[in-house]
C-alpha cells in the first residue's frame, strides 16, 4: 500500500454509518447515514450499500471498515454481536464489501478502531493505553506499539462490573455496558425523572447544580471510574483515553473520574477517531502490498 492511496472508510454502529476517504493518515469527504436496524440483516446490508453508493464516483483502492461486534481479525466476519444490530451474528462483512466493490477489505471492531485512531493522533509510544468510548455500549481497545492487544479487544464493555447486577442485552449480567455507557446515563435520568431532553438542556441544568442532574452525573461517573479500576486491574496502562458520545461533554465530568494510578483525558479525533483507525488497521494489513 503506497502512502497516497485513497481508502473508503466506513465506521457501523448501532445508530449511525460514517463514512470517509483517508489517504495518507488525512480524512476527507466525510458523510453520516442512519443504520437501518428494523429489518434486522437487510437493513444493515441495506445501509452499507447505501454508504458505498456515496463514493461511486470517487476513486480509491480498498475498503477499511469498523464495526461494532466482535470482528474475526482474519476473515472479517462478525463472531457475534448484541441486539444492537440485530442478525448480525455472522454477517461476512469483508466478503460483502469486496463483493461489491471487488476491491481488498480490511475489517476490525469498532472500539479497536477508535483505539488506533487515537493512538496514531498521539504521538506517544511509551506505553500502554487505554481507549474507551463511552456510547451507545461500552467498547475500546488497549493499545502498545501501535498494536491492539489480543484478548480483551472488542469485549470491554462486557466484561462484569457489578456483580449479579442489571442484564445486559449479550446475556450476562453486570456489564460495565450497563453502567458506564451514554444509555446507562440515560437510564439514570430516566430513573430520577429529569425532564430535560436535549444533551444542552441536561448540562445546562447540571451546570446550575440542579440536584437530581448532579445526583446521576456523579453516580455515572462514579461507574466510569470504577470500570476504568477493572480495566487496570486486567492490564496496567499507562494513560486513558475516553471517547464516544459521551466525551463530547466530558468538560464537565473528566474530573469525577480521574485517578492517581493512570492519566486520564478526552478522546482528540472524535466521531473521526473510527475511520482513522480503521485506514491504520488496512494499511498495516497490506503494507506490503
Amino acid at each position: 500500500m503506497r502512502k497516497e492511496d485513497k481508502i473508503l472508510c466506513l465506521d457501523l454502529g448501532g445508530t449511525k454509518l460514517r463514512a470517509g476517504i483517508v489517504s495518507g493518515g488525512v480524512l476527507s469527504c466525510k458523510k453520516v447515514f442512519s443504520t437501518c436496524t428494523s429489518r434486522g440483516r437487510e437493513g444493515i446490508e441495506q445501509t452499507l450499500l447505501a454508504g458505498l453508493s456515496a463514493y461511486e464516483s470517487e476513486s480509491f483502492s480498498g475498503v477499511a471498515a469498523a464495526s461494532a461486534g466482535n470482528i474475526d481479525p482474519e476473515s472479517g466476519a462478525v463472531i457475534y454481536a448484541t441486539d444492537n444490530l440485530p442478525g448480525y451474528t455472522g454477517f461476512r462483512l469483508a466478503d460483502f464489501l469486496s463483493e461489491k466493490t471487488e476491491l481488498p477489505c480490511a475489517c476490525v471492531n469498532d472500539g479497536c478502531a477508535a483505539a488506533l485512531g487515537e493512538y496514531a493522533l498521539s504521538g506517544r509510544k511509551d506505553e500502554i493505553m487505554l481507549f474507551l468510548t463511552l456510547g451507545t455500549g461500552v467498547g475500546g481497545a488497549f493499545v502498545k506499539d501501535g498494536e491492539i492487544l489480543l484478548g480483551f479487544d472488542g469485549m470491554l464493555g462486557h466484561m462484569q462490573l457489578v456483580r449479579g447486577g442489571k442484564k445486559c442485552n449479550c446475556g450476562r449480567e453486570g456489564c460495565a455496558e450497563r453502567y458506564a455507557s451514554g444509555s446507562a446515563f440515560r437510564s439514570l435520568l430516566r430513573e430520577k425523572g429529569v425532564p430535560y431532553g436535549t444533551p444542552e438542556e441536561i448540562w445546562a441544568a447540571y451546570a446550575r447544580g440542579e440536584r437530581s442532574v448532579c445526583e446521576c452525573v456523579n453516580a455515572w461517573a462514579q461507574n466510569v471510574r470504577a470500570a476504568l479500576e477493572m480495566y487496570y486491574a486486567a492490564v496496567p496502562f499507562g494513560r486513558a483515553v475516553l471517547g464516544g458520545g459521551m466525551s463530547e461533554s466530558g468538560a464537565y465530568w473528566i474530573d469525577l473520574v480521574r485517578s492517581d494510578k493512570f492519566a486520564v483525558g478526552l478522546a482528540r479525533a472524535g466521531d473521526d477517531a473510527g475511520l482513522l483507525g480503521a485506514y491504520e488497521y488496512f494499511r498495516k494489513r497490506y503494507a506490503d502490498r
